[in-house]
């Protein structure tokens, strides 16, 4: 691994624009449909084979990456990315918001509408022309007979109409552009989403690889003490050790089973939580790692990031179009006030199966509406800018935490790395006592109290060892993250 991320599971500049834009336009993933091919006998196999697929299999089935041995922790993201619901939901939701934008975006179109009706009155007629209808000026039988045809028992009307924006007050154009940057906001929350998951991934993986030394090293201890126990038996048989002995290194080793089981315990708990973020519904199948932990400095200068994480965290990029998408809003509801104007035009025919003719009917007109005299506009407004204030309150809310955050790994990650060097010193020191004092025991020179506190000085040292390496890389991964510089696996 490097650091908390192997340098083969993550690239090193992914940005949320990149990766947004890469999804965008990419085209949507569909299922090929299967091609049947001819005879009865093929279809029969191709309905056979295609039941055994969707039929209910083992996990290591329908995971081949996860039968084919240990999983490093680009499977592992992999896995997360693509089987998490809650990153779903977050991409559709940005789809949702996009779709949105193109309705808002296509409001300038000019808009056709195409209309039909049936009408039938058995019991009475109804005027054919809806609109107008033109009376003769002669009389007589002429004029009954325009009456005759003018009244129709069926009626059947087709319209076409459009209607086109000419002058909106600036309120179409706030409301696009209020709608583009709920889009963007949108599709930053996706990326800050992706993100959490990324670490959270991340963490438990280097938490699992955690748990695995430390349950290795109690084993360890575990194999020590029972060869301390068979050592000091003989000689309490033999007559040159008290019974007391074998009672503190008995006591001890019971202790450090306990331990053990707990530890072990705690290891099958962390690899669930991770098969969980993994998007594995099978969580009682057992896992292995392939990866280790290990030290990779890096060197981060603390006011340099600061000043770029709020360029470059999402969520503070998505708070950002949120203000922005509130001020176009408050925008739109200020154009109100302003006259609204637009042209219409229709066209319509009306036919009657009495007179078997058709009669049309045309209009242009231009409609203009004032809404200063809309007595619920100054609320509408009101309530467009206390929204907006509270959006800029947020963000500087967001500001300040992202600043607390990225001085918070900045300093965890500082005493972590402290801690490496003298666990190590330490762990190096552990095992030299522990060999001394096994062999001062062997050569019947030593004392069972100092034998035992080299083994649980020599515990404790590797588990130091591996709770500082542990909790560097999963700082080094919470700073990367604080300052939006968190990788993706390729």
């Amino acid at each position: 691994m490097n650091g908390a991320l192997a340098p083969n599971a993550m690239s090193t500049a992914n940005t949320v624009e990149d990766a947004w834009a890469e999804k965008r336009a990419a085209p949507a993933r569909t299922s090929p449909r299967p091609r049947m091919v001819g005879g009865l006998m093929q279809r029969m196999l191709w309905l056979v084979v295609s039941a055994a697929l969707l039929w209910p299999a083992p996990l290591l089935a329908q995971n081949p990456e996860l039968a084919g041995g240990p999983i490093s922790l680009e499977q592992a993201l992999r896995f997360a990315l693509d089987r998490n619901p809650r990153l779903a939901s977050a991409r559709y939701t940005a789809d949702a918001a996009a779709a949105h934008y193109d309705y808002w975006s296509r409001s300038r179109l000019p808009n056709v509408t195409l209309s039909g009706l049936y009408e039938t009155f058995p019991a009475e007629s109804k005027l054919q022309t809806m609109r107008h209808m033109d009376i003769p000026r002669t009389a007589g039988p002429e004029m009954l007979d325009f009456f005759r045809r003018q009244f129709q028992p069926t009626v059947y009307n087709v319209q076409a109409a459009v209607s086109v924006p000419i002058y909106t007050g600036g309120q179409l154009g706030s409301r696009i552009a209020a709608a583009d940057y709920l889009a963007e906001a949108a599709e930053a929350s996706a990326t800050s989403t992706r993100d959490d998951i990324v670490f959270g991934v991340t963490s438990v993986y280097l938490n699992v690889l955690r748990l695995q030394k430390v349950v290795a090293a109690t084993e360890a201890a575990v194999r020590s003490l029972e060869e301390s126990a068979r050592v000091v038996e003989q000689r309490v048989e033999a007559g040159s050790a008290p019974l007391l002995d074998l009672y503190r290194v008995r006591t001890r080793l019971a202790n450090t089973r306990q331990e053990l089981t707990r530890r072990t315990g705690a290891l099958a708990k962390a690899k669930t939580h991770l098969l969980v973020l993994m998007g594995v519904e099978d969580v009682l199948q057992a896992v292995t790692l392939s990866d280790t932990l290990t030290y990779v400095p890096r060197d981060y200068d603390l006011r340099a990031a600061v000043a770029e994480t709020l360029r470059r965290r999402p969520e503070f990029v998505a708070q950002s179009h949120m203000v922005h998408a509130r001020s176009s809003a408050t925008r739109a509801a200020q154009a109100g006030y302003l006259p609204q104007v637009s042209f219409n035009a229709f066209y319509k025919q009306a036919y009657g199966t009495r007179a078997d003719m058709w009669r049309d009917d045309a209009g242009v007109f231009v409609n203009v509406s004032l809404g200063f005299l809309d007595p619920v506009l100054s609320s509408q407004v009101r309530e467009a800018r206390a929204a907006e204030h509270a959006e800029e309150q947020r963000l500087q809310q967001l500001r300040l935490e992202i600043v607390r955050q990225v001085e918070t790994a900045f300093l965890d990650r500082g005493e972590a790395e402290k801690r490496i060097g003298t666990a190590e010193a330490a762990l190096r020191e552990a095992r030299e006592a522990l060999r001394i004092e096994e062999l001062k025991l062997e050569t019947g020179k030593g004392v069972i109290n100092d034998l035992l506190d080299a083994q649980a000085d020599l515990l404790e040292a590797e588990v130091n060892d591996a709770n500082a390496l542990a909790d560097y890389n999963i700082a080094d991964v919470a700073l990367r993250k604080a300052i939006g510089e968190i990788e993706l696996p390729r």
